[in-house]
């Protein structure tokens, strides 16, 4: 019997979503830690004196449905969202609409797994990836690596536990301690043992990008794991939110970071010394590649000397091997000269679902009515890929696991 889903009939191959979120409000991750450090673990924090001025006393705060009284105290000297986020009078945040009052947004499905299967099944999708965004902003405001390893740990068996049950069609993504390496690798083997999709990595973490020396011995043991990289952007930290100075332009460039960190990762030569390890770039876009693809190829060109000998001629050879990047629904007029330019082996959906400025439900709808993509393409876009680089078993679509053998003396 054909399946349905929103757009009419779906084809008869498996669709996985690459980007897709969770309620975070309800982890209460401080918890989870031990009994002597909680006081030092990152807690929401309100006062009710802020809950009775509201914003109208405030004057510029006037029709902000994000109110000042719910910020994070973290080890006790840093608050988060800080001044880094807060812009304009009085420390005003911006007010976030969805495109249109058909879209999905702040779905039950974010807070009930049984829900969000539902909404897989009406979009369109058979498994997604799931990430976080404050957790991960947090972790990187967290200085002691100490608390960042329980704050990793924390997170990851909080997504464990909320798709326990559901991981045929829901997965999480694991979040790193980058503060200590030998912390973050304790971590690392732990999360993939304990089931969870790939690691979550930001572009950079506290200034330094991920493609440097130092991270390594993380990137070595993903590959020995068979455990995906996925960067997802994150606003916090980033050179957007740094370098700006107003929150529309902040989260208009939230994406700035990717492509400083995919010709990092393609001429820094760690993907030559490491074949099998697989990155994606998640929810940064896509339509910017070809251009600074471009211009990489013509600086091997006019800089030979400046970097290693790569495996491929040309950066996008890279692309559909090693390299993959999701591209947002929004940008599915993109799709045609995508391919061209980085080949459709490449490319990734995700959806989003289902914050302010997704497309949910009609992400998958966007590729399979697109008039200038063929079916082939199409199916390398939302089945092949991600199976590809969330390195699936085509026939059960559980995470293929290398034999790993460690030196335990």
């Amino acid at each position: 019997m054909p399946r349905q889903y929103y757009g009419g009939e779906l084809p008869d191959y498996f669709i996985v979503d690459s980007d897709s979120h969770v309620d975070e409000s309800k982890c209460e991750l401080w918890k989870r830690f031990p009994t002597e450090l909680q006081h030092l673990a990152p807690r929401q924090f309100q006062d009710p004196n802020w809950q009775d001025i509201q914003h109208v006393a405030r004057g510029s705060g006037l029709g902000s449905t994000r109110k000042y009284d719910n910020i994070w105290v973290i080890e006790h000297s840093k608050v988060f969202p800080n001044s880094d986020y807060r812009t304009g009078p009085y420390g005003k945040l911006a007010t976030f609409a969805p495109h249109s009052a058909d879209q999905w947004f702040n779905r039950e499905g974010e807070r009930d797994p049984k829900e969000r299967v539902k909404d897989l099944d009406e979009e369109g999708f058979d498994l997604t990836f799931v990430f976080c965004v404050l957790h991960q902003n947090l972790l990187n405001t967290i200085d002691n690596p100490e608390i960042a390893l329980h704050f990793a740990r924390g997170w990851n068996d909080w997504i464990s536990e909320w798709t326990d049950g559901f991981r045929e069609r829901i997965r999480g993504t694991a979040i790193l301690p980058l503060h200590d390496v030998d912390l973050a690798l304790e971590e690392l083997r732990r999360a993939s043992e304990m089931g969870l999709g790939g690691a979550y990595l930001p572009c950079q973490f506290k200034g330094e990008w991920l493609y440097k020396e130092k991270f390594h011995p993380i990137l070595e043991e993903c590959q020995k794991l068979g455990f995906p990289v996925s960067i997802h952007q994150q606003l916090h930290m980033s050179v957007g939110m740094k370098r700006l100075d107003n929150e529309f332009l902040k989260h208009l460039f939230m994406g700035i970071d990717a492509p400083f960190s995919v010709c990092g990762f393609i001429a820094s030569g760690i993907l030559d010394k490491l074949p099998d390890l697989k990155i994606a770039w998640i929810e940064q876009g896509a339509g910017w590649l070809p251009y600074f693809l471009d211009r990489l190829e013509e600086h091997y060109e006019i800089m030979p000397d400046m970097v290693p000998n790569p495996r491929f001629a040309k950066p996008n050879e890279y692309f559909g091997e090693q390299l993959f990047i999701a591209f947002e629904p929004e940008e599915a007029d993109y799709l045609p000269f995508l391919i061209s330019k980085v080949g459709a082996g490449g490319l990734l959906i995700g959806s989003d679902y289902s914050h302010f400025d997704c497309l949910s439900p009609l992400t998958v709808q966007k590729v399979l009515d697109h008039p200038e993509v063929n079916d082939m393409d199409k199916k390398r876009i939302l089945s092949d890929n991600g199976i590809n680089f969330w390195n699936l078993d085509p026939s059960s679509y559980s995470r293929k696991i290398p034999w790993i053998t460690r030196d335990t003396t």
